[in-house]
């Protein structure tokens, strides 16, 4: 679900309430969608890199894409590090060949249509 609108979180505005003479700061998460990834990227493996992309057969259950919204007294900040959307719409977003055969092994997205 891609967030449209960024509400303040009932937990920080009780808190900007309670902290009013003091200056604020208050960290939300915003999930933007998700993801499947190797089991091997989540912690570290003996295998070499290109190994476990050729011969891994599992995949994670799937991860949130995140979005962090900080607020302050000057206002908000959106840190996002979710993921390019052209990477699940543009079939030409990742190289071809053989590299392009190893970005597809890394991830995958939900499509809805």
């Amino acid at each position: 679900m891609l967030a449209t609108s960024i509400e303040p979180h009932p937990r920080c505005e009780a808190r900007a309430r309670h902290d009013r003479a003091r200056s604020h700061l208050c960290v939300s998460v915003v999930s933007t969608g998700s993801v499947w990834i190797r089991p091997e990227h989540i912690g570290p493996t003996k295998k070499n890199v290109y190994l476990w992309l050729l011969t891994s057969h599992q995949w994670t259950n799937p991860l949130p894409i995140n979005a962090y919204v900080v607020e302050h007294r000057e206002g908000l900040v959106l840190f996002d590090t979710g993921q390019d959307r052209a990477a699940v719409t543009d079939s030409t977003y990742f190289p071809p060949g053989f590299t392009g055969f190893l970005y597809d092994r890394l991830n995958r997205f939900p499509t809805r249509r």
